[in-house]
């Protein structure tokens, strides 16, 4: 079984302490003082979009909330892990984590010649509402639709800010930078070129990559 969740706490989160901390998802809210479920929460929040199996979730959060090296035994709960275990049921019974019993069909880093999912790219021709591996809604902005569009594995990010600066060169795609509207070629390129690293990491941190 893998579990992932793209929840989030709510200010700082200290293990040490008995401190009761509140994780966000969606409309779904876990509340625990609880410092392995704390560590693992925390622990799914790093790893997303991608799943972590339940045994390295458990050893990860009891090392972390402990400070220390724990064995975690797979074939034997101990009453630590079958505390978590029980906490990450609840959680998934309000959609606060997803269970898998298999890693997506997606890549959580990006790629030197990245792709995108083929629904994807298909329904961003024409909107900006996409689906993503984890069959969700995702929306995308015109700078991301574009970039999306063109991920299919041929390219490397240097010819995808190519790609993208002539389109903005010939004015398929507009785009305003410090409050005006970039015309010169030059600079086009390099706000592309550093925009398409942080736009692939955006998609692939909403499962859009495929390789």
């Amino acid at each position: 079984m893998r579990v992932a969740s793209s929840a989030r706490p709510e200010g700082e989160v200290d293990l040490q302490s008995g401190e009761t901390v509140t994780f966000r998802r969606r409309n779904s809210v876990l509340t625990t003082n609880d410092p392995v479920a704390k560590a693992a929460m925390l622990q799914l929040a790093r790893a997303w979009p991608a799943s972590v199996p339940f045994v390295e979730l458990v050893s990860m959060a009891r090392s972390t909330a402990a400070g220390r090296p724990v064995a975690v035994d797979s074939d034997v709960l101990s009453p630590a892990t079958e505390r978590l275990a029980e906490t990450l049921l609840r959680c998934f019974a309000t959609s606060q984590v997803d269970l898998h019993v298999a890693p997506a069909a997606f890549v959580a880093e990006v790629t030197e010649h990245p792709s995108a999912a083929p629904l994807a790219c298909v329904q961003a021709q024409s909107s900006s509402q996409v689906t993503n591996r984890l069959h969700e809604t995702v929306s995308l902005d015109d700078f991301q639709r574009h970039v999306l569009r063109a991920l299919d594995g041929s390219r490397n990010h240097k010819a995808l800010a190519d790609l993208l600066s002539e389109k903005i060169v010939r004015g398929e795609v507009v785009i305003h930078h410090e409050g005006r509207r970039l015309s010169e070629p030059e600079e086009i390129r390099r706000v592309v070129t550093q925009s398409i690293g942080e736009t692939l990491g955006a998609l692939a941190q909403q499962a859009l990559l495929v390789g």
